[in-house]
């Protein structure tokens, strides 16, 4: 990863963004290859960035252009936080980057929950004392490697000079939510609320943008039809006054943000 991610921007230290700019286009004009552009600039120039959308499928389509612009030795900066949803971009993720560098470790992790799971069946069937003790013995060690990786994801997401991730990912993730970039970049813009607004504007940070078109594009989902909820999970960084899409199938991120962390 070298040492990138601790670039300082230009300017005073500051707790928010000092300086915010939109990047309002129509659908299909380029902005999204646009953006890819502009962070591949800025991580030739040495600069950090994050990459939060509302959406694991908006992160990793901004994530593809930003991987189509890059070269090698960039590319290898770029970590995806979370589960991406295109296993085109799997050698991005944190679990891609653990299996090229630790692959002993995660074949040991991957046996452990391959075994675990024939135990637990087996134990299910009929109880034999060799078969629980097997299994009392393997579940503290599938635990052990799973705290140390999440250990070595921190780290890794502490010092990666470019990181793609949800918004629901950048809230609950301290590493991301503490760490200082040069330049926070929030795609498809029209679907995040304003409290995922007030999240990345909240990133200690120096350029923050936001890009989207908020007038053709979807707007934030929100289920309830009460004011209140409307006016701060039915509205996007525009303040759009349109109504927000509801729908009985779609989940509210506050409610469920494990729908678009994992």
């Amino acid at each position: 990863m070298g040492t990138r991610g601790t670039s300082t921007p230009p300017g005073p230290p500051t707790s928010a963004a000092t300086s915010a700019s939109p990047c309002a286009t129509t659908p299909g004009t380029g902005k999204t290859s646009t953006l890819g552009e502009a962070v591949a600039s800025l991580l030739r120039a040495s600069r950090t960035v994050l990459l939060p959308a509302q959406t694991n499928a908006a992160v990793d389509t901004l994530l593809r252009a930003v991987d189509g612009c890059c070269d090698a030795r960039d590319r290898d900066g770029i970590v995806r936080a979370g589960v991406t949803v295109d296993s085109t971009l799997l050698h991005l993720t944190t679990a891609g980057y653990f299996r090229r560098r630790d692959p002993e470790r995660i074949a040991r992790l991957e046996r452990l929950g391959d075994e675990i799971e024939s135990l637990e069946e087996a134990l299910s069937k009929h109880y034999t004392a060799n078969l629980a003790k097997r299994l009392v013995d393997a579940r503290p060690e599938r635990r052990r490697i799973r705290e140390e990786l999440r250990q070595h994801e921190a780290s890794l997401l502490e010092a990666a000079p470019c990181v793609a991730a949800t918004l629901s990912k950048l809230v609950l993730a301290r590493p991301l939510r503490e760490r200082r970039f040069d330049a926070v970049i929030v795609d498809e813009a029209s679907m995040v609320n304003l409290p995922y607004v007030l999240s990345a504007a909240c990133v200690p940070v120096h350029s923050l943008c936001y890009g989207g078109d908020p007038m053709l594009q979807l707007p934030p989902i929100c289920q309830s039809e009460k004011a209140t909820a409307r006016r701060w999970l039915g509205r996007n960084a525009t303040r759009s006054r349109r109504n927000a899409v509801t729908s009985s199938s779609s989940r509210h991120p506050d409610r469920d943000a494990g729908a678009t962390r994992r």
